[in-house]
């Protein structure tokens, strides 16, 4: 989101401008007139989200961006303004007040204020904007030529075009143009995506039975439709939680996870696959539920109930993370959270108990598989979170996908060979020798053939 700062105090504004961009989710456009403010507003109304400007260093400046806001389209910009206001208000701010939001601190070097105002009104945005449509992949579109609902593409974020009309025909080279544009997501109204999750999860699980049924079927076609439904599950959850039709969805391709997990000697076939960064949020969970499962079958746990569980709790452990927002970065570079915004640390250090929550909402889903997910991120010398469980304290099933997760991580864009998997061993061997951690390390051994 773009905010349009108005200061011609170049010292303040810096500072400012500084603590915004690192404790918001705002880039600062610094303008030191009039003039600057309302060109920008002329041309990229739609690309701005948020005005401020100090009333103490610009008062005029301050009513003549208000005079334009009054007679221009702009409707939807809130305004702060620093600073004591006059005993009598200027004339075009009050007119302007009747079309925008206008709102006031005092105190024009509270930036810990002004941060948090500016971050009240991202949210309120954000809001806004999640209350009304759903974001869907654009790759999910290639499998259709009509859709049962408008299509839109995001343009800012408040503004949407429709480009698809309901049941309207379309060709593949209409997705592929705006893919090749490195356009990710098109989105419906949010009254709209359970039918089109429902069509779309309807293919899935017709594909994903005929590759069940089939004896020639490839691994890496069966993968693929893996993760096209792992992939739809975190769109209906990111949508709509986790409802009737996410969780028959997350049956269904638990059922094609378990029916793989009965070929014997497949397994160590499916890492081979690999892992790229790039593919890591879903592709990852899918990873993850296959060496759960192994890891179970070695523990001689029950292939039924007790390996469902790990295999699910796999699959849903990071729904809370958007696409491309933290889920790799909290996995594979735990030492950048740090310098993120104090916000996000807070969205990391509690995504797995929101996992957890999301779980424990969905009606249908077995027991264990919350507590599971809350404990993903503990660790047996207590460093996790959390709560800074130690070993004695992680139960076993817990135990048993820390073990799984943190192997998957460690083989990220490595290639997958017995060098490797020893590489990894000898790392891991001496950092999960107590509580239930020193009889996974043995079965892990075992499901990858050491």
């Amino acid at each position: 989101m773009n905010l349009l700062y108005l200061n011609n105090n170049d010292e303040q504004s810096d500072l400012i401008a500084l603590q915004l961009e690192g404790e918001s989710s705002y880039d600062v456009c610094l303008v030191n007139s009039a003039e600057e403010a309302i060109e920008l507003l002329k041309f990229k109304q739609d690309q701005i989200h948020l005005i401020i400007s100090d009333l103490n260093e610009c008062l005029s400046d301050t009513c003549l961006v208000c005079a334009h806001i009054i007679k221009s389209s702009i409707e939807n910009i809130p305004l702060i303004l620093l600073g004591q206001p006059p005993a009598v208000g200027p004339r075009e701010i009050e007119i302007a007040k009747e079309k925008i939001t206008i709102k006031h601190i005092n105190n024009s070097k509270n930036i810990e204020e002004i941060v948090q105002m500016a971050n009240d009104f991202s949210n309120e945005i954000a809001t806004r904007n999640d209350s009304e449509f759903c974001k869907i992949a654009l790759v999910r579109f290639l499998q259709f030529s009509s859709i049962n609902c408008d299509v839109f593409i995001r343009l800012s974020e408040e503004k949407f075009i429709k480009i698809i009309a309901k049941n309207d025909s379309f060709r593949q080279e209409l997705i592929i143009k705006f893919m090749k544009k490195d356009c990710k997501y098109f989105y419906v109204h949010k009254k709209d995506f359970k039918s089109f999750s429902l069509e779309y999860g309807k293919k899935i699980s017709g594909d994903l039975s005929i590759e069940k049924k089939s004896p020639h079927s490839l691994l890496s076609q069966t993968l693929l439709l893996q993760v096209s439904g792992l992939e739809l599950i975190h769109e209906q959850i990111m949508g709509l939680g986790i409802d009737e039709d996410a969780i028959k969805n997350v049956d269904i391709l638990l059922e094609s996870c378990m029916a793989m997990l009965k070929k014997n000697n497949l397994f160590k076939e499916i890492l081979k696959d690999g892992l790229n960064a790039n593919e890591y949020h879903h592709k990852h969970a899918l990873l993850i539920a296959y060496l759960c499962g192994a890891i179970a079958i070695q523990m001689s746990w029950d292939l039924g109930k007790t390996a469902e569980k790990l295999v699910m709790a796999a699959l849903l452990h990071d729904q809370y993370f958007d696409v491309g927002q933290m889920g790799e970065i909290h996995d594979l570079h735990p030492e950048k959270v740090a310098e993120r915004h104090q916000k996000i640390q807070q969205m990391v250090k509690e995504h797995s108990e929101k996992a957890a929550g999301l779980v424990r909402e969905g009606r249908g889903l077995p027991m264990d598989v919350d507590t599971i997910i809350a404990c993903h991120h503990e660790r047996p010398d207590g460093s996790g979170y959390p709560r800074g469980m130690t070993a004695q304290n992680i139960p076993a099933l817990a135990a048993a996908f820390i073990v799984a997760e943190d192997f998957i991580v460690k083989i990220v864009d490595k290639k997958f060979d017995s060098n490797l998997i020893a590489s990894v061993m000898s790392e891991m061997d001496a950092y999960y020798s107590s509580g239930h951690f020193a009889k996974i390390i043995p079965a892990l051994k075992m499901a990858l053939g050491l």
